[in-house]
């Protein structure tokens, strides 16, 4: 009997995430499905998972092809299906349990040709929204088509959709060779489809490789990549243009130069002249086949760029990519025929001015409601912003404010008078560094009297209009996803009425007025039950069953269990019945990840309950809270059941897996938090508090003291000790979790305290906001203390009005340290300073502190990087130290020395001798390090070596002196042995312990959104500690340009992440042998004399396409080049050999590299710039 379902699985060299893809499948709650994995001529471990998986389970089998792409694969498998429905799936992706089920049941009712649903990114950390989906699946509409919901244009991935299997072949659907294979198929299929379902449920995790790993659609830059988008999309436009209306081909081909062309445009940046010139010629070639009066509706920017494509104008490309990068906006100035963009182009004449004219699309209205407040009993006060995009409001009069509030039912309209409110925090958040919109701030109050006379049920929507400059636009308040109006708890209109703050998809912000018909309270009651008490309305007899009905929201099912009632007069019935919490688990639940880490991301959504009361008339009447924060747990195995009342009111209950519960968060003592909440069961006597950085790295513990069913602590946010010394929490977001021996968890925040989260806490330099992270979790965002010196807007005031004043004072007697852009207190600008300090140098000192966590010892200054005072010192110093890049908006002047000290010595090619076409070779690179290089006054030299290198390099021609490394001093200075007690100290360390550094160094091409790297550890820590035993530590060094760390980063058996330690000269001082690859620490270590190891796994790829070398490793490294982890550990255990084996080697490599390591390099970079004591 042919299956319901067939599941085609193409699979190419996916070993480490092949077994998790088709486990998904096999736990789908659709059993009745065949899965046909395609072997696309797979080279590594995959087959065999396949081959495993048809073994145990006879729904799976595999076919095998030579290697032929994806889309043959696709329709390889596709002939080989036999049942009723078809779906595709990639072999590196995970799905939810129910995702067959819900798609192929909405089907069997709609009788649609195919289904689809939402989709989420996923990584090995977390899930968050892919902007490809959310616009066509913001809500679910059974029986709908691409005609009149064009946005499902979008929708062209293959596998978030499940076809009817006669519709597949009746159309003779096949995926093109190639890249970029889905559209050609998919759209199509939206045309000719009689009728579609779409589910805004999330059925599909589409992964987002790791750095160093990327999937086809992440290496956008590489040959062919390209030209097959380009050939997708003309497949398309062909498609459409037989068989679709104008106006459909018309927003497909606005998609495509708003979302397709501008992923590959802004690629052009990093990229070589090769890339460029391919993206110019197809590209170019399509945006000249659209429609002329397509490209004038863009915004001037997009429009401008396109432009320019079409021109073939690739420099200019890149100097609009490169403003937009930097931040600079160019704000709108208005002319006798209408507004247009103040860009430099405009002014050289060599493009039409119609090009720079700013259109409706680049006036939009910004509008968002940020704050509720319940005023008196009787109003509600609703504070936010509305302001047009790109006109500036600097005075109250800069434009107008109307507000009126709408019922969407009878249309009704009351007009609310507006209070003006000044809003700075609106400009800095803006990101625009030419326009103020500082009076966008309004308040308005609503009287609920308005509200108590609505009809039994009404949604009132607030809408705004905003006239500015004669530019008018219109339309609903909006809450920005993470907004604290989104939890807003039911107010009361009248003793029968409530009202409830409501979002809808698109974000708009809607009161929702109902009568009260029911009102009911659960509390656990033992022996796994939660009675739910309460009435209804009800003019039923006194002998009327009552029934308690429990719908799953996702998927259906029914539980329903009989209630005791009582007649309570006045039209009410009161009712009350006990809840069994283990039916509430449904049959096919997955089993939940309850020990270990379970912070990672959640696949399969937790199941909701529907809660309804039934009298006995049959009517449901949906259960609500009243107003009451009413919650009730208990516990079922390893699954939480809780009753608890939605943010609109009515109650509903909930299955997810058991973690730790916080009930309160208070500010304590100016400049911590006070923290309660409620344990679980597997939380032992010494579980604590753990703080942990998102994005990789830090990590803080916080002692709980427990007390039966409860925990408290206090968080020191400014008082964390870390290697030794107490530093505040530095900057960015930290997620709060429980450790419990082998187990971390995260916290889960009760809806009465989302609904009262404390306010911005100000601490020294910094301010910290507590917040909702992952739906209902706790994080606590760190930010500087920058006050009004924060946003675009006031940086550009700060450029442009105060640094040029600055700069007219007179030079003082002032030195300004900068090190990694003010991360740390490290590297030469500490040695430099320390020498200073040594002598007694009485020069006034100041250190830029980027997130004001730095704590330089002495008595230094220390300002915060961006804010007036960091623009001041450096205009005004005599004396500037940085091993980073200044600012963009700083200049030197006359009479000021800005020493470079940072460049140590190169193996791996650096700046201008960087290959075209390669990581960092870019176009905006070279001319971003011909600002940087434009600044140095005086490059210091680590060794002649470096001499030879670094000046053509960096195409610099200012004086070089060959002083040695100053951070370098601390490995040869007369009180080492000190030091190595401080630091072994610091990091905790025993003096028996042999410790080894592995401190390898980023790759270029594996960047991170933001412009920082991954770091890529291939050493095997646990293989390395069980062959080398107790003996040995692990201190495992990031470079700064990375960003994240082990995970989890904290302190193992033998290893403990040192990426966040201040300097890499301490770890330098105390490490027995270094384990690197291409770093500059390995000529720093030399100076030593202690052995090195070279993981050196990925030479020739490294050597070949990401950087190159001045040097061959091979044929100059004082130690062995190794390409394995058992290599590496192999070569750590047999050290006593190695090392007599590169004597000779190393010899050499420290008389040409090291000549200078002698302690006294920063004596003689003061003695040179301030003179001999």
């Amino acid at each position: 009997m042919s299956p319901l379902l067939s599941v085609i699985v193409p699979f190419f060299n996916v070993e480490p995430y092949f077994g998790a893809c088709l486990a998904s499948i096999a736990r789908q709650t659709l059993r009745d499905l065949e899965v046909i994995c395609v072997d696309d001529g797979s080279l590594d471990g995959s087959a065999v998972i396949a081959k495993e998986f048809a073994g145990k389970d006879g729904r799976f089998r595999v076919i095998h092809q030579e290697n032929a792409g994806l889309g043959a694969a696709r329709n390889a498998g596709a002939l080989h299906a036999t049942g009723r429905y078809l779906c595709f799936m990639d072999s590196d992706d995970v799905l939810p349990a129910d995702a067959y089920g819900l798609l192929v049941s909405s089907l069997s009712e709609s009788d649609s040709d195919f289904a689809c649903g939402n989709v989420l990114y996923l990584n090995s950390t977390e899930t968050w929204r892919s902007g490809l989906h959310s616009r066509p699946f913001r809500e679910t509409v059974q029986r709908t088509h691409v005609n009149t919901r064009p946005e499902l244009l979008l929708d062209r991935t293959a596998w978030n959709k499940v076809f009817r299997h006669d519709f597949y072949r009746e159309h003779g659907f096949s995926f093109p060779g190639g890249l970029y294979e889905d559209a050609p198929v998919t759209i199509p299929a939206h045309v000719l489809a009689r009728s579609v379902d779409v589910l805004s449920d999330v059925i599909y995790y589409w992964r987002q490789r790791e750095p160093g790993d990327p999937s086809i659609t992440q290496r956008r830059t590489e040959p062919g990549n390209l030209e097959d988008r380009i050939a997708s999309i003309t497949r398309v436009r062909d498609f459409l243009a037989a068989h679709a209306s104008p106006a459909l081909r018309r927003q497909f081909d606005e998609f495509v130069l708003r979302s397709d062309l501008t992923l590959y445009v802004n690629a052009a940046l990093d990229a070589g002249e090769d890339y460029r010139g391919r993206l110019m010629e197809n590209a170019g070639s399509l945006v000249e086949r659209m429609d002329p009066d397509l490209l004038a509706e863009l915004p001037w920017e997009q429009r401008l760029v396109f432009e320019l494509l079409k021109r073939r104008q690739s420099d200019d490309v890149i100097e609009v990519l490169a403003d937009r990068r930097e931040g600079a906006f160019h704000g709108l100035t208005r002319r006798v025929f209408g507004w247009y963009a103040d860009h430099p182009m405009m002014h050289r004449g060599v493009l039409p001015r119609k090009v720079f004219r700013a259109g409706d699309g680049d006036f939009t209205l910004v509008c968002r409601v940020d704050r509720l407040d319940w005023e008196d009993g009787d109003r509600l006060r609703v504070t936010g912003r509305a302001h047009i995009k790109g006109i500036g409001l600097p005075a109250e009069d800069s434009s107008e404010i109307t507000m009126t509030l709408r019922n969407t039912r009878n249309q009704r309209v009351v007009e609310l008078p507006v209070r003006r409110l000044l809003r700075p925090d609106v400009t800095a958040a803006s990101g625009r560094d030419t326009t103020c919109y500082d009076w966008s701030g309004f308040e308005v109050d609503i009287d609920l009297a308005v509200l108590a006379g609505a009809a039994r049920k009404a949604r009132w929507q607030l809408e705004v209009e905003v006239v500015a400059q004669d530019v008018r636009r219109s339309g609903p308040l909006t809450a920005t996803t993470g907004s604290d109006v989104r939890r807003f708890p039911g107010i009361p209109v009248t003793p029968q009425v409530s009202l409830y703050v409501d979002v809808n998809p698109d974000d708009e912000v809607l009161f929702k007025v109902q009568r009260v018909h029911t009102v009911a309270e659960p509390r656990p009651v033992g022996e796994g039950m939660i009675e739910v008490s309460g009435w209804t309305a009800s003019d039923a007899p006194a002998d009327a069953g009552v029934t308690l009905l429990a719908r799953l929201r996702r998927g259906g099912g029914e539980l329903s269990v009989p209630a005791s009632c009582a007649p309570l007069g006045g039209g009410r019935v009161g009712f009350s019945a006990r809840l069994p919490a283990a039916e509430l688990l449904p049959a096919d639940l997955p089993a939940g990840d309850t020990a270990g880490d379970t912070t990672g991301p959640q696949i399969d959504p937790d199941p909701r309950w529907d809660l309804f009361v039934v009298v006995g008339d049959g009517k449901l009447r949906r259960l609500t809270a009243g107003l009451a924060a009413v919650e009730a747990y208990v516990t079922v195995g390893d699954r939480e059941v809780g009753v608890a009342a939605t943010r609109l009111g009515p109650l509903g209950a909930v299955v997810r897996p058991v973690r730790p519960t916080v009930t309160g968060i208070r500010p304590e003592a100016g400049d911590s938090l006070h923290l309660t909440g409620r344990r679980t069961g597997a939380m032992g006597p010494q579980a604590r508090l753990v703080l942990r950085k998102a994005g990789g790295g830090e990590v803080h513990h916080v002692p709980l003291e427990q007390e039966e069913e409860r925990f408290s602590c206090v968080i020191p946010l400014t008082r964390f000790e870390l290697y030794g010394e107490h530093v505040p929490l530095a900057g960015g977001r930290w997620e709060v979790l429980v450790e419990s021996g082998a187990d971390l968890s995260p916290v889960r925040a009760t809806r009465s305290l989302l609904a009262d989260l404390p306010a911005v806490q100000t601490a020294g330099m910094q301010t910290f906001r507590v917040r909702t992270h992952r739906s209902n979790g706790v994080a606590i965002d760190v930010q500087p203390a920058l006050g009004a010196d924060r946003g675009a807007h006031a940086q550009r005031c700060l450029m442009e009005r105060d640094y040029p004043a600055f700069v007219k004072e007179p030079l003082r007697e002032l030195v300004v340290f900068d090190s990694w852009r003010g991360r740390r207190y490290s590297d030469g600008p500490r040695a430099i300073y320390e020498e200073l300090r040594r002598r007694g140098d009485g020069r006034e000192c100041v250190w830029i502190s980027a997130d004001g966590r730095l704590r330089p010892p002495g008595d230094a200054r220390v300002v915060l990087r961006d804010s007036r005072d960091h623009y001041e010192a450096l205009a005004r110093a005599g004396h500037i130290f940085s091993n980073e890049r200044a600012p963009g908006w700083f200049t030197g002047r006359e009479g000021q020395l800005y020493v470079q000290t940072g460049q140590g010595t190169p193996l791996k090619r650096i700046g201008h001798d960087i290959a075209d076409g390669r990581f960092g070779s870019g176009a905006d690179h070279r001319r971003r390090l011909a600002q940087e290089v434009a600044t140095w006054d005086l490059l210091i030299s680590s060794s002649s070596f470096s001499t030879s290198i670094l000046p053509g390099a960096f195409r610099y021609g200012g004086p070089v002196l060959e002083a040695g490394r100053p951070r370098n001093d601390l490995l040869h200075g007369p009180g080492s042995r000190q030091e190595v007690e401080r630091v072994r100290r610091a990091l905790g360390l025993s003096p028996d312990r042999r410790v080894v550094l592995y401190a390898p160094t980023w790759r270029d091409d594996q960047v991170l959104p933001g412009g920082r790297y991954h770091l890529d550890i291939r050493l095997d820590f646990d293989r390395a500690l069980q062959a080398l035993g107790d003996g040995h530590v692990f201190l495992l060094r990031g470079h700064p340009h990375t960003s994240e760390a082990l995970k989890p980063a904290c302190r193992t058996r033998g290893g403990v992440d040192v990426t966040g330690y201040p300097d890499v000269t301490d770890l330098l001082l105390v490490a027995d042998v270094l384990v690197t690859d291409y770093s500059s620490l390995m000529f720093d270590y030399a100076g030593t004399g202690r052995p090195m190891i070279f993981f050196t796994y990925d030479l020739e790829h490294y050597r070949d396409r990401v950087r190159g070398f001045y040097l061959d490793p091979a044929g100059h490294a004082p130690g062995p080049l190794l390409m394995t982890s058992d290599e590496v550990i192999d070569a750590l255990a047999g050290l006593d050999g190695i090392v007599p084996a590169y004597a000779s080697a190393y010899g050499a490599f420290r008389e040409r590299f090291c000549h200078l390591d002698d302690g006294r390099a920063a004596a003689r970079v003061v003695d040179h710039v301030f003179g001999s004591p």
